[in-house]
């Protein structure tokens, strides 16, 4: 009801309900193979909660659109989590934050006729790991971080920690990971890569959509190396992620506290198998992308092959981000 043309907030490319309903997906099927292997470390409770926790992770989604800048994503859970760009324009509130504070208010209108909370939002330490299973999903970046001779963005959660809950670990494993560690088809992690750089870059989109002929020769450079550039990126990105996620299994102090640890671990990784496939086929698009446009790490010869490229080939490589034109 809140996203999109007849709601109060943007459709966004990415972060959109079905974004949400995805997380779902891959969270609940995380705590259902630990609850396989040992019953005692997920309850009903806690599968129900995780599909509670998955559509409300990121129902808040406030941001600001900078005339020629990223769009700046009022991120936080923490305060110190908020930017300082963000701060300055009086947010005090990240949106993780206030996603887990206004999941908490829903849970709370929840009554039997006797008038008991159908869920303990009275108890504090049930609205405490409510809000730090949402607080989990929150992203920091480290850029040009490198990994196994490539570079590009390292998006780690710096809330998810030892201490962190299983539907926490869940949470932020399907929120972040799923795409590249537990989905075969590498079309998914593309197709959501392209919707996370569409969304990013507002002013972008409303000038491909525009029209190519419209954009200035050095403007078709400066797009067209941010695309490569991109795709480049995710080569890093999706190495980080598999390092991050065998290390969330080591950390984690409830997975590990179980007497059958070594087999939840085991069951998990191999339900998170698909990450050395993954990243084999974004490099392959990346190596087939740099052969057509060239590579953007050699300035003057990118620059020279674009001004070279006819229309048509160009928007052959803007449809290739997802844009429709």
């Amino acid at each position: 009801e809140r996203f999109g043309p007849n709601g109060k907030d943007e459709s966004l490319d990415f972060h959109n309900p079905g974004h949400s309903e995805e997380v779902v997906t891959h969270a609940w099927k995380f705590l259902d193979i630990i609850r396989e292997i040992d019953p005692a470390l997920v309850s009903d409770l806690d599968l129900e909660l995780i599909r509670i926790e998955g559509l409300a992770h990121d129902v808040v989604q406030r941001s600001t659109k900078p005339r020629g800048r990223l769009r700046l994503r009022h991120r936080g859970y923490r305060a110190t989590d908020v930017p300082r760009a963000v701060r300055s324009l009086g947010v005090a509130v990240g949106n993780e934050l206030a996603s887990a504070r206004e999941l908490l208010a829903e849970l709370a209108r929840y009554r039997f006729p006797d008038g008991r909370h159908v869920f303990p939002v009275d108890n504090p330490a049930f609205r405490k790991e409510i809000a730090d299973d949402i607080g989990a999903t929150f992203p920091a970046f480290k850029r040009n971080a490198e990994i196994d001779g490539d570079r590009g963005l390292k998006m780690y959660q710096p809330h998810l920690t030892a201490r962190s809950s299983l539907r926490a670990l869940a949470l932020a494993t399907a929120d972040t990971r799923a795409d590249i560690g537990s989905n075969p088809d590498p079309d998914v992690y593309r197709r959501h890569g392209n919707a996370e750089f569409r969304e990013l870059r507002h002013a972008m989109k409303a000038q491909v959509l525009n029209g190519i002929e419209r954009l200035e020769p050095q403007r078709r450079i400066q797009i067209s190396r941010d695309i490569l550039g991109w795709v480049r990126e995710q080569i890093a990105f999706a190495k980080w992620q598999k390092v991050l996620f065998f290390e969330s299994l080591e950390r984690n102090r409830r997975l590990n506290s179980s007497p059958k640890a070594s087999a939840i671990k085991k069951a998990l990784r191999r339900q998170y198998r698909y990450f050395d496939s993954n990243i084999r086929a974004v490099w392959k698009r990346c190596a087939k992308l740099e052969r057509e446009y060239g590579d953007p790490r050699d300035a003057k010869a990118f620059a020279r092959r674009i001004r070279e490229l006819s229309a048509e080939q160009l928007r052959a490589l803007f449809r290739e981000m997802g844009y429709a034109r």
